[in-house]
């Protein structure tokens, strides 16, 4: 099922590329030492405000945040051994990155998802429910899923019932690890300070306990399992998932740029679930695809759809707060076709790349006096004999050039190209073969 293995910090399994994962502590190491540092300015600055005649306001909130600073700052002592100096002095810092840094979100997941407040329950069970409901409409291979970007895994675990087996990611280490820790029995203490839009004094710094009962854990056995990767680099074998969801998470990172990915991993029929709107956290305006573009592309790149409508639900709802945000969810459910049905996605722009090295060999003969020569391309369905025009074709598919570039520097080439859908069709039965795949 997973094709490498992985790094283990505190219980946390880390899916990251070992070129890479001196980078990944390093990066998280500055997140949450800059989390911890933003925790720490809050408390000093209350803390001058302690003498004013809003004593308890500010009392409650240098309670609250010192509360949530042990929390990250033992995520932080963790961290702090596996940073090599090299790799933090290499980090390409900006601002965004700062500011980022200062808006750390496990707790109002742990909130909504673990802490059983009657808002939270309310827009889990919304979601909930709108999923079962569709799976219940149709059949699907149910031996494993993968959630994405699933932060503390309430939604994931609550589908265990749906699967044999619930795998969870994200990057985030710490929302890893507090799931984790929730996953092994613990409880998670934390406070939910707000600053405004408060109605109460006794609302200002909420607490709250994360847990996972007990009954709950008992019948989870080896039916659900998390850990730490990147979506550009998931850890697991060629159409090994049955389920790929995204709740929340698609609009983090532009369609084209993992798209490959999920794609690679998904098993023949099957299911890719999104749900969430499309509110886009980048800014590359080029990539903020509307619905009806999301699902095209799909539908272009072999997939069916199933689900296709909106889902209104509060989002991450506090009772202790005067305002909340609506969120009109698009749910979006694709099913994935075999190779064969994506002819259409081969267009002038499309670009190729040969997924693993190509085995040929050359062969001479004589037959009457004639010295010839044969070349035999090795295939997964067999052997292609007289391919030397075919392997000066797939010299040129280099995950660079686009098909249109192809056709021309084979007309450069000498060849009589009529018809450029025989090259195409040359292309798809290579993409049928495992061959060839295409580059997004």
């Amino acid at each position: 099922m997973f094709e490498r293995e992985y790094a283990l910090l505190d219980g946390v399994k880390i899916f990251i590329d070992p070129n890479q994962l001196d980078k990944y502590y390093a990066e998280s190491y500055f997140l949450y030492r800059n989390h911890l540092n933003h925790l720490f300015r809050r408390i000093k600055i209350f803390q001058s405000y302690s003498n004013s005649n809003r004593k308890e306001y500010f009392k409650s909130l240098i309670e609250a945040n010192r509360k949530n600073a042990l929390n990250i700052k033992e995520i932080v002592n963790l961290l702090y051994p596996k940073v090599k100096l090299s790799a933090f002095e290499n980090l390409r810092i900006n601002a965004t990155d700062n500011i980022k840094s200062s808006v750390l979100k496990d707790f109002r997941y742990l909130r909504r998802d673990w802490s059983y407040t009657n808002e939270g329950e309310y827009q889990v069970n919304l979601i909930l429910t709108a999923i079962k409901e569709e799976f219940s409409k149709f059949d699907y291979e149910n031996n494993n899923a993968l959630f994405l970007g699933a932060g503390v895994g309430r939604l994931a675990f609550d589908c265990k019932d749906l699967y044999a087996k619930v795998y969870t990611t994200d990057k985030s280490f710490s929302m890893v690890w507090h799931l984790q820790k929730l996953l092994d029995g613990k409880s998670i203490n934390f406070y939910n300070p707000k600053e405004k839009n408060v109605h109460k004094l006794e609302n200002v710094a909420q607490k709250l306990t994360a847990k996972i009962p007990t009954d709950q854990l008992k019948n989870t056995n080896n039916k659900f399992e998390t850990f730490v990767s990147d979506v550009f680099d998931l850890p697991f074998e060629e159409k090994s998932i049955n389920s790929i969801f995204s709740i929340y998470f698609t609009d983090v990172i532009a369609l084209k740029l993992w798209f490959g990915q999920i794609d690679q991993i998904l098993s023949d029929n099957g299911l890719f679930i999104h749900f969430g709107p499309l509110d886009y956290f980048f800014s590359d305006e080029r990539e903020m695809l509307t619905a009806e573009e999301f699902r095209l592309f799909f539908e272009q790149n072999g997939y069916e759809t199933l689900v296709d409508r909106v889902v209104e639900t509060p989002h991450l709802e506090d009772s202790n707060s005067i305002s909340y945000r609506v969120y009109r969810n698009w749910f979006f459910i694709a099913q994935k076709k075999s190779a064969s049905l994506i002819k259409q996605n081969i267009d002038k722009d499309t670009i190729l790349y040969i997924k693993n090295p190509l085995l040929y060999e050359r062969k001479g003969y004589l037959k009457e006096g004639v010295h010839e020569t044969d070349t035999i391309l090795k295939l997964p369905k067999g052997e292609f004999e007289g391919a030397d025009s075919v392997i000066q074709i797939l010299e040129l598919v280099d995950g660079k050039n686009t098909f249109q570039e192809i056709l021309y520097m084979l007309n450069q080439k000498g060849f009589k190209i009529d018809d450029p859908s025989s090259i195409k069709n040359l292309f798809l039965e290579f993409i049928n073969q495992g061959v060839l795949s295409i580059k997004y």
